[in-house]
């Protein structure tokens, strides 16, 4: 006898009917096991819905609108909207209709240019305080939400005849469930799709929105693959009260938490639970019938719920995927209660994507043997380790242990491989403590003792297992043990291969990286350039690896010219049209080209390689890896100094999180990231959002790389700029002398100690220490020319710096002069941060000003002001320095009531900010009085 659907079964099942044409829920309604009665009342709510659409517009909107035009129809269905205009643009047609809100194609109207975009309109008017406060807070909210997994807010605002509309980027694709299905996804794919998907949810959590009605609906995937997250209708700010009691009814029930059903504390727990129910629709092809379901390996013989998707994998198969780290990740999103499910959604993600590179996932309980028979499994290590020893090793003595007439002298080598790999793993399982995980780091100790010490294995064996230890050192940052290994991986390979050989090649770009490591660039060179036209005139992947190593080593020796970048230029050109090369080395080349270009400074060339990079890794489906990491590096350096704050930011907080998904310990690659965002969020004047990255960072670097290495210093030169800008100018000063006396110590010569130099300069010129502001910025300068060269990128906000000292000296022409020459440095390159390109324009007009050219002065700063303000609105000091300027400017010209307007404008812009100097506040409020001499 077929069970009667139960409340929320009935309304999920109402929910997915709803969204069906008309041919698929008469199909639905047609199947055998759904009960007469449920099949009755699902007709009986399709059929009140279907009424309620000749309602619209619901009648207290109707009633409003004829107030404002007696010509409105007192009925008003979707279709009869189409062709109406909506701020700048025209519905075209209906896509989409659900219980609170009706969607349209719309097209931008009267513009030069095509922009096709989703219209929604509100069902109802806002006549319902629960309504005004619904549309009010999604508009709000997603104006305050950029990513690219989100569906973006274009426009908005409510017509003269009271519908309220929302502007939409329009997502060309399909519903999650209807995409993994037409494209009949398997497991892996469905959990890739879902980490993507996810991803949009965590970027709202860290804007404090929690979503509330995450289900497949929601989750449009375009014809790219890309998932888009949509509908923040009933999304609420974190610490927003009283709307949990008024939003139940607007909710889906088989996706909503137990908390959301009982109307308890909404947190963004409730989309964790949510993003469960998705993945366990996703990995099973049905919903768990209650937060205490069981593991979705026990449902898949269970009856199916209402759901637009099959199972990925025939039921056999699919419990076996399923029992274990699946079962463990799904079931601890589901937990009944909140505290008990993961503590974020990047959490979530994070064991998602350690299930996908065979890593262990936090949520199994801790467990020796299971760790380590992760660690076997994994990928990257495996590729590094497990992999690369088993299979080079193991592989390259293979046919001793295979061949029946194999020498004795063969078998007894294959013994001493075997007997090797199995003293490693068994030494560096044994060191570590009950329950803990097992350390690459033992592995590689343990590992080149062997390699070094056992004189059974023969040279070809040896170099595999030196490289592949030498190739983890690299990644985990232990460059003293690659030193050696790879000293030894070069004897054996000049003793055993000739040039033109791969493991020959290999070797020498191994040793190279690691000269680089250990910042000696220029015995980088020296190895490899010899081989150049050896190495060019190969297609094989050694030799390309190889070659990009040598465009690094020239890049780093600081040589003047663009030596490095022709080089890396001509290996994408050909790699790019090569047949031959694997897609991850193609993509490295291209990550290499943006790198050395952003660090050049010459960042509309970098943004450009850097986009057109990450789309070859989407395109190809490739993994994430640490040269992703630092492709969004490369593409944050370059649109944040271009002006694009957002790009920037968002890019750098990419970085962040795969290198936390990467790396499950404490990571150079991590600390860097996390001090980089500091440091931007510093020069965007987001200091209280900045400080945790920044101590975080020099905290992570100190303990990572010791008190001297270029990166800390970095790092400390971040911390003194906070200080600086909090106020707290003694403790800025502090941090920075420690910082640049290490570098005399040390006789660094760096673009970090080049930082520090201009920091302190900096620092100096507000107490009137002009002369030792000067000698820090030339000493800066002339650092600056050692390291890149007199006509560089790098060296243009040196000389932007020098124009203000130049300035407060007195000596106006020649800061004219020396603003000029950054300006057209910059310009020449392509180059210069948009903060440095502002610093320089506005020493140029001030100094002009002085020079008595008030109208160059002002047409200067007034587009320089503009440019600064729309990159960095909240960096105060700087736009009320600029609107001062201006203000002089048209006071200089006699133009007084612009100039007391502008002067009023830049004093209420300062409002009680200490940090703009007191000399600047004074002349703007003798400016605002009228009593300014011109």
């Amino acid at each position: 006898m077929t069970e009667r659907l139960s409340i929320g079964e009935l309304a999920d099942a109402f929910d997915s009917l709803i969204a069906l044409s008309d041919v698929d829920r008469r199909r639905w309604l047609a199947r055998d096991d759904l009960h007469a009665d449920d099949r009755a009342r699902l007709a009986r709510m399709l059929a009140a819905d279907a009424q309620a659409e000749d309602r619209f517009l619901d009648e207290p909107a109707l009633v409003h609108a004829q107030i404002l035009n007696e010509n409105q129809p007192t009925h008003v269905e979707p279709a009869a909207l189409v062709g109406q205009q909506f701020g700048a643009f025209r519905l075209e047609r209906l896509i989409g209709q659900g219980g609170m809100a009706t969607v349209f194609l719309a097209r931008r109207s009267g513009a030069d240019f095509e922009q096709v975009v989703a219209v929604k309109l509100l069902r109802r008017g806002l006549f319902s305080a629960v309504e005004q406060k619904l549309f009010r807070r999604e508009r709000r909210l997603l104006a305050s939400l950029n990513h690219p997994n989100i569906a973006r807010l274009i426009d908005g605002g409510i017509t003269e005849a009271g519908i309220p509309y929302l502007v939409l980027e329009y997502v060309e694709g399909l519903r999650l469930d209807e995409y993994v299905g037409t494209h009949r996804l398997g497991v892996r794919a469905r959990l890739e799709l879902f980490v993507r998907a996810a991803a949009a949810v965590e970027a709202a959590h860290r804007a404090l929105i929690v979503h509330r009605d995450i289900k497949p609906s929601n989750i449009l995937v375009s014809t790219d693959g890309t998932p888009k997250l949509l509908d923040f209708g009933v999304a609420k700010l974190l610490g927003e009260d009283g709307d949990n009691h008024t939003l139940t009814a607007a909710l889906t029930p088989s996706y909503a938490a137990p908390e959301q059903i009982g109307r308890g504390p909404i947190t963004t727990a409730a989309d964790i639970y949510a993003l469960g129910v998705v993945l366990h629709e996703l990995l099973t092809g049905s919903r768990p019938t209650g937060p205490d379901a069981g593991p979705p390996s026990a449902s898949i013989a269970s009856a199916q719920q209402v759901s637009r998707l099959s199972p990925p994998a025939p039921a056999p198969h699919l419990r076996r995927v399923l029992r274990g780290d699946l079962d463990t990740i799904v079931q601890r999103a589901l937990h009944v209660r909140p505290e008990q499910r993961y503590p974020s959604v990047a959490a979530l993600i994070d064991d998602v994507q350690r299930y996908l590179d065979g890593r262990p996932v936090l949520a199994h309980p801790p467990s020796r043997w299971y760790v380590l028979r992760k660690f076997l499994r994994r990928n990257r290590l495996a590729a590094g380790l497990a992999g690369a020893l088993l299979l080079a090793l193991v592989a390259s003595l293979g046919g001793a242990l295979w061949q029946a007439r194999a020498t004795r002298a063969e078998a007894m080598r294959a013994n001493s491989v075997r007997d090797l790999l199995i003293d490693v793993f068994k030494t560096a399982e044994q060191s570590q403590p009950e329950g803990s995980r097992v350390r690459p780091e033992d592995i590689i100790d343990v590992g080149m003792r062997r390699v070094l010490d056992d004189r059974n294995l023969p040279d070809e064996s040896r170099l595999e297992f030196v490289g592949a230890l030498a190739t983890v050192a690299s990644t985990m940052g232990a460059y003293a043990q690659m030193d050696t290994l790879t000293r030894t991986g070069i004897d054996i390979a000049d003793r055993r291969y000739t040039v033109g050989e791969d493991p020959y090649t290999t070797a020498r770009r191994q040793r190279a990286e690691a000269l680089i490591h250990l910042d000696r660039p220029s015995e980088a060179v020296a190895l490899l350039e010899p081989m150049r036209d050896n190495l060019l005139a190969s297609d094989t992947r050694a030799a390309y690896e190889a070659l990009m190593v040598l465009s690094v080593a020239l890049d780093r020796r600081g040589e003047a010219g663009d030596g490095s970048l022709q080089l890396i230029r001509r290996l994408r050109e050909r790699a790019v049209a090569s047949s031959m090369l694997p897609p991850e080395v193609v993509l490295q080349v291209m990550i290499t080209e943006s790198d050395q270009l952003a660090a050049k400074h010459r960042f509309k060339e970098a943004l450009e390689r850097g986009e057109a990079a990450e789309k070859y890794w989407r395109d190809h489906e490739l993994p994430v890896s640490s040269e992703i990491l630092w492709l969004y590096e490369g593409i944050g350096n370059a649109a944040s100094s271009l002006g694009d704050a957002a790009l920037g930011e968002a890019a750098y907080r990419s970085a962040i999180t795969l290198s936390e998904r990467i790396h499950d310990r404490p990571h150079r690659e991590t600390a860097w990231f996390v001090g980089l965002l500091g440091s931007y969020l510093v020069s965007l004047g987001r200091v209280d959002e900045a400080e945790p990255y920044v101590l975080r960072g020099l905290a992570m670097r100190r303990q990572l790389y010791g008190e001297t290495a270029k990166e800390t210093l970095f790092a400390v030169g971040a911390l003194s700029r906070l200080r600086a800008v909090q106020g707290r100018r003694e403790e800025a000063i502090a941090a920075i002398d420690e910082g640049i006396d290490a570098c005399r110590r040390q006789s660094i010569d760096s673009e970090a100690c080049v930082r520090l130099l201009q920091t302190r300069s900096r620092l100096r010129l507000p107490t009137g220490d002009i002369a030792g502001a000067k000698v820090d910025i030339e000493a800066a300068i002339a650092m600056q020319k050692r390291v890149s060269g007199d006509e560089s990128a790098m060296i243009a906000n040196q000389y932007a710096y020098l124009a203000e000292v130049q300035r407060r000296e007195g000596r106006y022409a020649e800061s004219v002069a020396t603003a000029d020459k950054a300006l057209a440095l910059m310009q020449r390159f392509g180059a210069g941060h948009w903060a440095d390109t502002a610093v320089a324009r506005l020493q140029r007009a001030w100094s002009n000003l002085e020079l008595g050219h008030a109208q160059a002065a002002l047409d200067e700063i007034a587009d320089a002001e503009r440019a600064f303000s729309e990159a960095s609105p909240q960096n105060v000091k700087m736009r009320v320095t600029m609107k001062h300027v201006a203000a002089s400017a048209l006071a200089r010209l006699g133009r007084s009531d612009e100039s007391q307007r502008a002067a009023a404008e830049a004093l209420q812009l300062a409002g009680s900010d200490a940090k703009v100097e007191p000399e600047v506040i004074a002349t703007l409020k003798r400016l605002a009085a009228g009593t300014a001499a011109n």
